[in-house]
């Protein structure tokens, strides 16, 4: 997917005859290498990789470094590239930053308290014959009742 983008990026920039843009020393242009660098590159490296591919770590390095790129994306349309048609200079202040970073950390905070307390992540108990004995029933049995527990917790606020 991140080739897919990288090509059709490539491809937009080549419509509007936009590449010689691409080596002017503006803060566009730093920011726009620096998003494909971090956000593109970057991560098709690593994912090409099968060691870094099959270790959480790596996939969550590589998963940073895109949200990262994203975010630079953002942030160069939105910051930049307004300041360069606008001909002012701008930059967030302390109030806009930390309402922006309360806003995404209430987000995490909702989703941690949903995956834990909603039955989101449902688990289909497996077959296991031992011997002559077969754990289905026991399986389903601790299933549901983990279900239960979980709703109940919900709704009392334990």
């Amino acid at each position: 997917m991140l080739a897919v983008y990288f090509v059709m990026k490539t491809m937009d920039l080549s419509g509007r005859s936009a590449i010689p843009l691409l080596f002017e020393p503006r803060m566009e242009t730093y920011l726009f290498w620096l998003e494909i660098l971090v956000g593109v590159v970057g991560p098709l490296i690593l994912f090409s990789i099968a060691r870094v591919r099959e270790n959480p770590r790596g996939l969550f390095t590589g998963a940073v470094m895109i949200i990262i790129g994203f975010i630079l994306n953002r942030m160069n349309i939105s910051i930049t590239g307004m300041e360069a048609w606008a001909g002012v200079s701008y930059f967030p202040s302390w109030m806009e930053i930390s309402v922006t970073i309360a806003i995404v950390t209430a987000r995490f905070v909702v989703f941690y308290l949903a995956a834990k307390y909603l039955p989101l992540f449902r688990y289909e108990p497996q077959s296991i014959t031992i011997g002559s004995y077969d754990f289905e029933e026991d399986l389903k049995l601790i299933s549901e009742e983990t279900t239960q527990k979980s709703a109940n917790e919900i709704l009392t606020g334990r």
